[in-house]
This record gives C-alpha cells, structure tokens and sequence, in this order.
C-alpha cells in the first residue's frame, strides 16, 4: 500500500528544527544580527559568510562544503496537526508547518551559536523601531508574494494583512492574551507599516509577540467568521519557503519548495516531507537504518544508545526551555493548603529524579526562572533558607507538614500526565506514596491531554505538564498571574499580582532585577508549582544534512530547516 511505504521512508525527519547545537554550523543564510533595542537589522537576500569571531566549530554534520540545491528531507513529527487553525498556534506539531508555509514578522536567530535568547530577525518585516516606550512600528519588505492558489492569488504582502492577523489572533482567549491585554490599537500607517500603541510599556513585547508564539499572517481572503479550518486552506495560500502539497492523517504532510519565496536562494531543498511517528524508539530504529535524515529525541536512554551504536549520526542538545512541572489546583483541597504542597515538594529527592528519570543529563533548578534564563533565575545563595528547604529533599519534615495540616494519613491525589511524563509520573508517585500521599496515576491519550490540561486546566488534582519560557515575564507572568490561559494551578494571589504588572514596565533592568528576585522567593515560599530538574532535547541528523542546528523554542520548530541542504 502507498502508505506503508512512504511512511517509512518518511517518518526519519522528524527530530525537530530549533536550532542551538553543540558545535553545529550556523545557517549560511541566516544575517549576523548583533542585539537590537531599537531597530532590527535588513536581512541581506543572498548567503552571508559566518564571522569567524561567532562561528561555532564544525560537528560531524557540516564540510567546508557550499550549498547544494535538490533532495528532500525527511523529518519525524511526533504527532499529527491537531487543528489546521493558524491562530491556534502554540501547539508544536501545529508550528511544524505553519513555520514552513506562512510568514511571520520576525523570527529567532539561527546564526548566533546560543542555545536560548538570540536577538530576533526579521522575517516578513524589514525592520521595527520603538517610536516611544508605547508605540512599535514594523516595516514590511516590499515585493513579499503570495503563493498564488485561490481565493488570494499571487498579489503583494502588505500591512493591512498585517492588521487583520494581528487584531484576529489578539482578539482571542489564548496564548497571546500577556501581549494583547496591553495593546491598545494595531493599525496600517502606510502600505509596508503596521503600528502598535500599547497601554502601558511592556520590555518583552517584541519576544512575547512576533517571535515567540508567532502570529501566521494570512490575507483576509481566507479568514471569513466562524471557519471551520482544513489543511486545504494553507495549499498554496502562504509566503513561506515551503507549498504545502498534501496531508495523509496518521502518515505524513508533504511540502515542496516555494520557487517565488521571498529570500533569494532559498530554500535549498525542492521538497520535505514531515513523517508522523508517535513512537520514539521506532524514531530511532529509522534514524539507524537511514530511510529518516533529522528527529527530534527527548529520551536521555535513547540518546545514549544512538551514540554507542550509530556513532555516524550526529547528535546536537540544547537544555529544554520548557521545563517539566506539576501544576496542582490550589483553588481546592488538598492543594489549597500551602503545607500540602511544600511537603510534597519536600518529598522529592531531585538529585535523584535526576539520576534516575534523566540519567544524570538534568539541569538542577528551585525557581520556576529556569536557568537558561541567565541572571534572571535566582542564585542558590540569594534564598533564604526557611524558603529554600521547600525545595530540598526533607521527607521526615514533609510527613509532620501533612500531620499538621490534617492529613497525618495521607492525602488522595489523582496525577494526570500523557505518554511523555511516563518515566516522571513513576518517579513522582513514589516520592509522594513514600510520605504516605495515596497517589492515583491517570494517563491520558495526547489529544484528550492537550484539551484537559494544556487548553482549559480542568484536571481533578494535579498534573505534570511543560512550562515554557523564553523570557522572564514569560516564566512568571503567564504561569501565575490571575486570569492568565497558563494559570494553570487556579491560583488568585492579589500580592503576587501586583508585582507581577510591576516588573513588566520596569525598563531599568537592576530595578527590575531585585522585583523579579522577590517574585521567585515567593513563589518558592508559597510553592504554587512543583519545579523539577530540568531535561535537555536533542536532534539527531544524518551525516548528509547540513547548515542547520538545534534551538530550543518550540515556536521554531522546523523553521530553521528553511536553511538546510543536503550532501548526497
């Protein structure tokens, strides 16, 4: 049967396309952008060399070769696309192609060698300037095209697009509200200028907008009230280097080369192919046979054996930014007693969760700042112990904490986690029956998870789940402010909320710096999420692709393979 066959040959690309690796060559195409306060940097249409000063050394994927054009890629996504809704777009496998079809107005940096926080690049825009600490104006490129199917045709990009995108996307309850909660007006000032007025200065609107969770920019053509999308609405209707071509559920999306994309010489490849592999240990049986050129693999055993029994391939790991958690629902028992939750916490042995459950590869952590963050997470020696305890390994203290808050015999939790948290779950159920908790473990299937936990956080006691962060406010703000989509733990803390909307419009970073200190303590203190040690992500490629590496964000997922080519 077709499917049987493609399948396999397909499924060995989907490793993930984020782009921080260890010793990997930097995109080619990719300009070399320094920090950017004000104004972004014109991205030069050809190949620029590389600075050595910045060039990271050469790993076994890469020659002193040039580009070649041809070929298609294979790469493994873990699931399908579960809603072809371009504005529901913090999903991974979602951003899987939409990185690849639309556009966006900026996008992360795949020449700086870093694994997390690179000043971002242009993508559809040219360039964006702070007017004043409340207006953002981007320009767009001229002459940006779209790719020519019904009912939007081949006409120009422009900033009206733009608008309706933007003020569709910000209208919603979702991933986007930090930003939209504070933006006051989006309009076109001209054919190529779109103008944001905010309410109040916010450091990270730039990250936490365009970039992070991207908003695809679609032509209103597309867009009409109350659409119930498909894949056949994104065929030859974005301005990404990439046409999607087709869609078998269950197998496999098809794309192939974007001929009128807007940056010149790209893509190298004429085609690529996203083969859909839920299962990580057939991911790796492919990666060895060689039918799969790139895969995303979460697994520390996995990764192990990949490089005792395939040392060809070429493995390239960045720490994880979305960091394990257990959310608990504080608005009811037993999590609404703050002793509940510090003696659960304290119930957990994290030098050992990391031996076991990572195999030693885990980055200790105690605040929900996670160290990939840089000065932004709070140094071991800047807690004050009676806070810093809450995240030690103390199960003697944790069993007289329940004593004293009425649950001597223990409390009934019901932990709920989807196929990934497996190994986690395992360890987290017997840290917590080891204190006498009667712990329930509940798995459920990815797409019931996803609804249940990652969109409506209607879950009966706690689960484990990611938490996500490329920016400080991203990491406290969206994870404890009340009302915010990613509160996940139901709490309401008016304290907390106050210096939370402080710290967002400090432009004084040292001020800013002492708010967001005495944020973390708090929510150590108060432990509103469980933090666990955090996990690394590794790509594993063929030794033919080339020009691409690993970077962590999951909204990059497979844009930076818009560089990739390959040497066979």
């Amino acid at each position: 049967m077709r499917s049987s066959s493609v399948l396999r040959s397909c499924l060995l690309f989907s490793a993930l396309l984020l782009g921080c690796a260890t010793g990997a060559q930097a995109p080619t195409d990719t300009p070399r952008a320094g920090p950017v306060p004000t104004s972004a940097p014109t991205v030069p249409a050809q190949p620029s060399p590389t600075p050595a000063s910045v060039a990271p050394k050469p790993s076994p994927t890469t020659k002193a070769v040039g580009p070649k054009y041809g070929g298609t890629l294979t790469n493994r996504i873990a699931a399908d696309p579960e809603k072809w809704d371009p504005h529901d777009n913090h999903l991974e496998n979602n951003q899987s192609v939409f990185n690849l079809v639309h556009g966006r107005l900026l996008s992360h940096n795949y020449g700086a060698p870093a694994c997390l926080d690179d000043p971002p690049e242009g993508d559809l825009a040219e360039s964006w300037t702070w007017l004043d600490d409340l207006t953002l104006d981007i320009k767009l490129r001229p002459g940006i095209r779209f790719q020519g199917a019904a009912p939007v045709g081949n006409r120009e990009l422009v900033a009206e697009d733009v608008v309706h995108s933007m003020k569709d996307s910000y209208a919603r309850e979702d991933y986007m509200k930090p930003n939209a909660d504070i933006t006051r007006d989006i309009s076109a000032v001209d054919k190529y200028t779109v103008r944001f007025r905010l309410s109040q200065p916010y450091v990270d609107y730039v990250k936490m907008g365009p970039v992070r969770y991207p908003v695809v920019i679609l032509a209103p053509e597309l867009n009409t009230a109350g659409k119930k999308w498909t894949f056949r609405d994104h065929v030859g209707t974005g301005t990404g280097p990439f046409v999607l071509k087709d869609y078998l559920p269950g197998v496999k999306v098809e794309l192939e080369k974007n001929p009128g994309y807007f940056k010149a010489g790209l893509p190298y490849l004429d085609a690529m192919t996203l083969l859909i592999v839920p299962d990580e240990s057939t991911a790796v049986s492919l990666l060895r046979s060689g039918r799969i050129d790139v895969a995303l693999i979460l697994g520390a055993p996995a990764v192990d054996a990949i490089k005792l029994t395939a040392p060809k391939l070429a493995v390239q790991t960045c720490g994880y930014h979305a960091s394990t958690v257990v959310f608990w629902r504080t608005d009811k028992p037993p999590f609404n007693n703050v002793q509940v939750r510090r003696a659960l916490s304290m119930a957990v042995d994290r030098d050992a969760f990391n031996k076991t459950v990572w195999l030693g590869t885990g980055t200790p952590r105690w605040s929900p700042v996670h160290p990939l963050l840089g000065d932004w997470a709070i140094k071991p020696e800047a807690i004050p112990a009676d806070v810093r305890q809450y995240t030690e390994y103390h199960p003697d203290r944790a069993k007289t904490l329940l004593a004293s808050a009425g649950y001597a015999t223990g409390p009934e939790v019901k932990l709920v986690y989807r196929d990934v948290f497996a190994s986690v779950a395992e360890a987290i159920h017997a840290s917590w029956t080891s204190v006498g908790a009667k712990v329930t473990l509940a798995q459920l299937e990815r797409g019931a998870y996803n609804t249940a936990v990652v969109e409506k956080a209607d879950y009966e006691d706690a689960a484990l789940s990611y938490a996500s962060a490329l920016t400080v406010d991203e990491a406290i703000y969206t994870y404890f402010r009340s009302g915010m989509p990613r509160n996940r733990s139901h709490m309401g803390d008016p304290e907390l909320d106050r210096m939370l909307d402080a710290q967002r419009t400090m432009l004084d970073e040292s001020q800013r710096k002492k708010v967001v200190d005495e944020i973390q303590i708090r929510l150590m203190r108060d432990q509103y999420m469980l933090v666990l040690p955090m996990s690394s992500r590794s790509w594993v490629l063929q030794p033919w692709v080339k020009n691409t590496w690993y970077k962590p964000p999951h909204s990059a997922v497979t844009e930076f393979l818009r560089f990739a080519w390959l040497d066979k």
